[in-house]
């Protein structure tokens, strides 16, 4: 398993004394924390600073997040402009926690070779990591069915499925 999904970090952040995070060994680089959605949080956190300091562009934010000296960044840089669908250069809105959210599933697809988590999932960790904490709960209650608990889980996994297509949707020209 990639070390960012293994240790919840999916962006693979220094350890900096970020808030629920350790070391990932005693005297290890990398953070480690105790979700993935806390991982994801603090991704987006980090790409908040970024922006804060005029880090806005493809080409500035991978230049600083993965620098030659350890990296392929050209790579990096070309693979997330393809991505988003933008020039290196092109000022991002990463206020918008749409943006946000499409950049972060491309640092984690290259970091980790695969981007496991939910876009529903990202969006939130995105929100959150920027200071705009969504607080969605769905209660199901399901009477008559064989299997109730069964039942309310497909209901979820199927409201789920379409959090995610809406997302997906909104995401496409949030530039």
């Amino acid at each position: 398993m990639p070390r960012g999904i293994r240790n919840n970090n999916p962006g693979n952040l220094n350890f900096v004394g970020q808030r629920g995070a350790v070391r990932e060994s005693p005297n290890g680089r990398f953070a480690k924390f105790n979700t993935a959605f806390e991982g994801l949080q603090a991704l987006s956190s980090q790409l908040n600073r970024y922006a804060e300091r005029g880090l806005n562009t493809v080409e500035k934010i991978i230049s600083t997040w993965a620098p030659t000296s350890e990296n392929n960044t050209r790579a990096y840089i070309d693979k997330i402009s393809g991505k988003l669908g933008v020039s290196p250069d092109t000022v991002l809105n990463l206020s918008n926690p749409a943006v946000m959210t499409s950049l972060m599933s491309g640092i984690v697809e290259h970091e980790n070779g695969r981007q496991p988590y939910s876009q529903a999932m990202l969006y939130q960790a995105a929100n959150a990591g920027m200071g705009n904490n969504i607080d969605q709960n769905i209660t199901i209650n399901v009477e008559g069915a064989p299997d109730p608990y069964a039942t309310a889980n497909a209901i979820a996994d199927k409201q789920t499925g379409i959090n995610a297509r809406l997302i997906g949707q909104l995401t496409q020209r949030a530039y």
